[in-house]
């Protein structure tokens, strides 16, 4: 009997890659010294091709990078405020507090054992 595939799943590792890719070639380009920044975006990037495959491996290694971004996001939020870049890091945020509820349900988890 086949796994039941979910196509939020899907989606979910086609947004990562392409999230990785819109933040990880800027990063490359404008290198400026932040490495564990520029390693979340590689880390996504292998996790969302994971997720394609529902590799268990690849649901847990993005939610690290979702975690330390969003940790290191709101430590520096007032300093994100004075130099009014809230707006910039609003929608990443909100990508990651999505990320980490969906990958982290019952019934998604169930697809990937």
């Amino acid at each position: 009997m086949e796994k039941k595939r979910s196509v939020g799943v899907i989606i979910a590792g086609i947004i990562l890659i392409l999230f990785s890719l819109f933040c990880l070639i800027p990063a490359l380009v404008f290198y400026s010294g932040n490495w564990p920044r520029l390693l979340s975006y590689i880390l996504w990037l292998i996790s969302g091709i994971g997720l394609l495959f529902f590799k268990e491996w690849a649901r847990i290694l993005s939610l690290f990078p979702m975690g330390y971004l969003l940790l290191m996001d709101i430590i520096f939020f007032k300093a994100l405020i004075i130099r009014k870049a809230l707006l910039m890091e609003l929608p990443l945020i909100a990508t990651i507090v999505f990320f980490i509820i969906y990958l982290t349900r019952p019934k998604v988890k169930e697809q990937f054992k």
